[in-house]
C-alpha cells in the first residue's frame, strides 16, 4: 500500500468512526437534555421561583466539583491514546482521593453555601447534595475509558439511564409534595446508576496504586486541563453565583430557567461535539499536524451553521416560548433566554476551536485566554446586577464575543490556517442566519404575543434558513451528506 493510500485510509477511518461517535453521542445527549428539560418544565410549574432557584444553588457546588473530579488524569489518558495498568491504577487512586476530599469539602462548606445564596435554612439540603459528588466521581475513570475509545454507544446508554432515573424520581417525588428534596434524591439516584453502568460496560475492576513519577506525568498534563475547565466553568457559571448572591433565589430561579431550552438545543450539541472532537483531533495529530486544521475547519462549518441558525431563531421566539411553556409567572425569563441563545450561538466557534489546544499539547494557551476573560467579566456581572438578570445576561453575551475573538486568533495561528479560510468555512452559516432574520423578524415584530406569532415566526425562520442555504450554503449540505455516508459506512475508501 502506498503512503497516500495509507493516509487516505486513516483519514476515512477517523471520519467514519468520529461520525458514528458523534451520532451516538449526539442522540444520547440530546435525549438526556430532553429528559432534563421535561423535568424542568414540570418543576417550573410546581415550584415557586424561590424553590427553583434553590435547586440551581444546590447544584452549584456539584458543578464545580465535577470539573475537578479526577484532576485531569482522565483527560491525560485520552491524550495518551492508550495506557498501562500501572498508569490506570495511579489515575484511579488520584480520582478516589480527590472525590473523597471534594465530598468532605461540600459537607463542611454547606453552611457557608446556604448563607451565600440567602437560604440559611437549607444547610441539610446542601450537605446531602454533596454526596452526589461521591456517587458521580466514583465512575469518572471508567467513563473516561469509554470516551477514549470513542465508545459512545455505551456512553449513551449510561447517560440515558442516569438522566431517565433522575427525571422519573424527581418528577414523582415533586408531584407527591417532597419539594426541593425531590430534585436532590433524583440527582443522587441517577449518579449512582451511572457509576454502576460505567464499571459494567468497561469491565473495569477497581485497583489502586501509586508511583510518584507516573502521578507527576499524569498531573503534568491533567492539572492545566483541570485549571482550564475550572476557569471555563467559573466563567460560564459565575453569573449564577452573582445572581444568587446579589439578587436572591427568586431571581436565580428565573435566570436558571432561561438557560434550560438553549442548553437543550445548543449546549447539548456542543458538548457532544467536544466529547468527540478532542479524541478525534488527537487521532488526526498522529497522522499529520495539518490534518488538525482541516478537521477544525470542517467541524466549524457544521457547528457554526447549527449554532448560528438555532441560536438566532431561538432568540426571536424566546418570549413566546417562555410564556406558553413555563407560564406567566416566569415572563421575566423571556428576554434573558433571548440573550443567552445569542451567546450560545457564538459559543459554537469556541467548541470547534477550543479542543485543538489540548489535542496539540498546548492547553496552557487556552488557560491563559480563559483567565483574562473571566477576570474581566466577574466585576462586570456584579455591576450589571443594577439592571437585574437581563443586565447580567447582556454582559455574558459581550464576554462571549471577546472570548471567541481571542480564541479564534490564537487557534488559527496554532494550526496555521489563514483567516480567509475560516471566513470561507463560515459562509454557509452567514447565509442561513441572514435568511432566518429576514423572513422571521417581520412576524416577530408585527404580530401580537402568543401561539400564533410563535408558530408563524418558526415557519418563517425555517423557510429563511433553507433559502439562505440554497443561495450560499450548498457546500455545507454536501458536508452533512458526506458525514452521514461516512457514519453509515457507505462511502468507499480513498485510494
Amino acid at each position: 500500500m502506498t503512503s497516500a493510500a495509507a493516509d487516505g485510509h486513516v483519514d476515512l477511518d477517523l471520519t467514519g468512526r468520529t461520525g458514528r461517535s458523534l451520532l451516538w453521542s449526539g442522540a444520547g445527549f440530546l435525549a438526556q437534555r430532553v429528559l432534563g428539560f421535561a423535568m424542568t418544565v414540570v418543576l417550573a410549574r410546581l415550584f415557586v421561583p424561590d424553590q427553583f432557584g434553590l435547586t440551581a444553588a444546590l447544584m452549584t457546588f456539584v458543578l464545580y466539583a465535577q470539573t475537578a473530579i479526577d484532576l485531569g488524569t482522565g483527560t491525560a489518558l485520552i491524550y495518551e491514546r492508550g495506557t498501562s495498568p500501572e498508569r490506570l491504577r495511579v489515575a484511579m487512586t488520584i480520582n478516589a482521593v480527590t472525590v473523597v476530599a471534594l465530598t468532605a469539602l461540600g459537607f463542611v462548606a454547606a453552611p457557608w453555601l446556604a448563607e451565600f445564596f440567602h437560604v440559611p435554612e437549607s444547610v441539610a439540603l446542601f450537605r446531602v447534595t454533596s454526596l452526589t459528588v461521591l456517587l458521580m466521581g466514583a465512575g469518572a475513570i471508567p467513563t473516561v475509558l469509554l470516551v477514549a475509545e470513542l465508545d459512545f454507544k455505551r456512553r449513551t446508554f449510561l447517560n440515558l439511564a442516569n438522566s431517565g432515573l433522575r427525571a422519573v424520581i424527581a418528577i414523582t417525588l415533586a408531584v407527591l409534595g417532597f419539594g426541593v428534596w425531590a430534585f436532590v434524591w433524583g440527582a443522587m439516584a441517577g449518579a449512582l446508576v451511572g457509576t454502576i453502568l460505567a464499571f459494567v460496560f468497561t469491565r473495569l475492576v477497581p485497583r489502586f496504586g501509586f508511583r510518584a513519577r507516573v502521578a507527576l506525568e499524569l498531573l503534568g498534563f491533567g492539572l492545566p486541563m483541570t485549571g482550564i475547565r475550572l476557569i471555563e466553568t467559573f466563567g460560564l457559571n459565575a453569573d449564577y453565583l452573582v445572581v444568587g448572591n446579589v439578587l436572591g433565589p427568586a431571581a436565580l430561579g428565573a435566570y436558571t430557567l432561561a438557560y434550560r431550552l438553549p442548553e437543550m438545543l445548543l449546549d447539548s450539541v456542543y458538548w457532544t461535539a467536544t466529547e468527540v472532537l478532542f479524541p478525534a483531533y488527537a487521532r488526526a495529530r498522529e497522522v499529520r499536524r495539518r490534518d488538525v486544521g482541516e478537521a477544525m475547519l470542517r467541524a466549524l462549518k457544521l457547528l457554526v451553521l447549527y449554532g448560528g441558525a438555532v441560536g438566532v431563531g431561538l432568540a426571536l421566539v424566546a418570549q413566546d416560548v417562555t410564556d406558553l411553556v413555563y407560564g406567566s409567572k416566569w415572563t421575566v425569563a423571556g428576554g434573558v433566554m433571548a440573550l443567552i441563545a445569542l451567546k450560545m450561538s457564538i459559543n459554537s466557534v469556541n467548541n470547534g476551536i477550543g479542543d485543538v489546544f489540548p489535542a496539540l499539547g498546548k492547553p496552557h494557551l487556552l488557560f491563559g485566554i480563559d483567565v483574562v476573560v473571566v477576570g474581566l467579566q466577574i466585576p462586570a456581572f456584579i455591576y450589571a446586577t443594577r439592571w437585574g438578570i437581563l443586565g447580567v445576561a447582556a454582559v455574558h453575551l459581550a464576554a462571549q464575543l471577546a472570548f471567541s475573538a481571542a480564541l479564534t486568533v490564537v487557534g488559527l495561528r496554532l494550526v496555521r490556517v489563514p483567516l480567509g479560510r475560516l471566513f470561507s468555512a463560515l459562509q454557509s452559516a452567514a447565509f442561513a442566519v441572514a435568511g432566518i432574520v429576514v423572513l422571521a423578524l417581520p412576524p416577530r415584530l408585527l404580530l401580537p404575543p402568543g401561539g400564533q406569532r410563535l408558530a408563524l415566526t418558526v415557519v418563517a425562520g425555517v423557510l429563511g434558513g433553507g433559502l439562505g442555504l440554497w443561495l450560499g450554503g450548498r457546500d455545507a449540505v454536501d458536508e452533512v451528506v458526506d458525514l452521514a455516508r461516512a457514519t453509515t459506512g457507505r462511502r468507499e475508501p480513498a485510494l
